[in-house]
């Protein structure tokens, strides 16, 4: 029998003849407990080294449930991959854009009235933003269509020509804007009953996002948050993360 007390707990083997039996007992959280992990039967021994590792994992892995257990409600941030087409019909995804700080507005062009002024304030809101900062085009705005069906890429160019001339038109396939909309926590529902296959209106969410320049989500802004203080909230943003990045080795 072998013991050791490398961790916080005794961990054992047991050899009869070619059948060999390890294992660890121990506390943990005010708790006993009793593991047998390994039986299997060999000619070779089984080294203290072999058991150790073996045993490592199994202590790395309960660890790690404990912690998810104990801390269910850890947050999981908006944002992720994507891969989606741009009004020119090329692929553009979230690793061609990083380096740029995005403001992602989810909507679309045949949208009654809160997307072509979301839209709009997007536009007023990047070119705030430079003037405040002192610089140009700091912030990309990026329009993204959860109306696959009817937005093509053409109407998307002209919608956004019209409404925010320096931003970014992006749509996709069904599958691509489900995806995307899913890791931004975005809703949007096509309502069954409409008067015609192409006449419906979408209820969907209604905020844009910020994503810093290493592609990771930074701020959301609901569609009623005041347009100076969202001004002044993204050149917060970014001022910290400048800072943060100085920092850094």
């Amino acid at each position: 029998i072998i013991f050791s007390d490398r961790f916080s707990s005794v961990l054992w083997s047991v050899r009869f003849g070619t059948l060999v039996l390890s294992g660890t007992f121990g506390f943990d959280s005010m708790a006993f407990y009793f593991w047998m992990g390994f039986i299997h039967r060999g000619t070779e021994p089984v080294s203290l080294d072999q058991t150790m590792r073996q045993y490592e994992e199994i202590e790395r892995k309960h660890r790690q449930e404990v912690r998810d257990a104990t801390d269910p409600f850890t947050p999981v941030l908006p944002g992720g991959r994507f891969s989606l087409v741009g009004t020119d019909g090329r692929p553009v995804t979230s690793a061609s854009l990083m380096g740029r700080w995005l403001l992602l507005y989810f909507g679309f062009t045949r949208c009654p009235a809160a997307c072509t002024a979301e839209v709009a304030g997007m536009a007023e809101v990047v070119g705030e933003v430079d003037q405040h900062l002192g610089q140009q085009k700091v912030v990309q705005p990026v329009f993204i269509s959860v109306d696959p069906k009817r937005d093509s890429c053409a109407r998307i160019k002209t919608f956004m020509e019209e409404y925010c001339p320096k931003g970014l038109g992006l749509t996709g396939t069904p599958e691509q804007v489900r995806a995307v909309s899913k890791g931004f926590r975005v809703y949007y529902s096509n309502p069954d009953i409409h008067y015609s296959e192409n006449d419906y209106v979408l209820d969907h969410s209604n905020c844009s996002y910020l994503v810093d320049p290493e592609g990771r989500f930074a701020a959301v802004y609901p569609s009623d948050y005041p347009h100076s203080e969202k001004v002044v909230g993204i050149a917060r943003q970014i001022e910290l993360w400048k800072q943060k990045a100085g920092a850094l080795p």
